[in-house]
């Protein structure tokens, strides 16, 4: 199998086997414990998975997220009054060790909150002298989720400021809104 093919494979399998899992109710972090197992004993190749999972879960007016990380970048929250907070949840890139532990994470989202997902394309673009573009990235969340520009304008940011290498760049934003689904009962 190419490498192309293969890493496409083996991104789907891990994409089909959490959502099964997710589905199922099963926690973050157990969900990605067990695809660490399935990936682990598989053994076909040296490629590894890197991956987020955060389950909004109602909270008041707002959301908690429920979370889990191997490998990944941890998400940004871009409050309604404009500061930064990370999600901090943690583990080992996935189809690795064996036994890995991810450690779950669990942040609360108010009104006019934003959960800012995204991978190493955003945060790894170079400036001409070497600078990276997560160093701006606080900066950059806060300006887009402000300005409405969202996810297109923190991949626009990042696409202007570099000027070495190219890499695949996904943006993901969930913001909480003061609308909320009345029970009908």
């Amino acid at each position: 199998m190419r490498p192309g093919a293969e890493a496409a494979a083996l991104t789907g399998l891990a994409r089909h086997t959490l959502r099964v899992l997710l589905e199922d109710k099963v926690p973050p972090g157990e969900a990605l414990r067990r695809l660490n197992s399935v990936l682990t004993a598989q053994r076909q190749s040296a490629r590894f998975v890197t991956a987020f999972v955060g389950v909004l879960v109602p909270d008041g007016d707002g959301y908690a997220v429920e979370a889990a990380s191997a490998g990944h970048l941890r998400p940004l929250i871009r409050r309604a009054d404009g500061r930064i907070d990370e999600v901090r949840a943690s583990g080992l890139l996935l189809g690795v060790v064996p036994d890995a532990l991810y450690e779950p994470g669990r942040a609360v989202l108010e009104p006019g909150d934003a959960l800012v997902m995204f991978t190493d394309g955003l945060t790894e673009a170079r400036s001409a002298d070497g600078t990276m573009f997560e160093s701006m990235l606080p900066e950059a969340v806060r300006e887009c989720c402000r300005d409405g520009s969202g996810a297109a304008g923190l991949i626009a940011r990042a696409a202007a400021f570099r000027a070495l290498g190219d890499d695949d760049t996904a943006v993901l934003i969930a913001r909480v809104t003061e609308e909320r689904v009345e029970d009908a009962r």
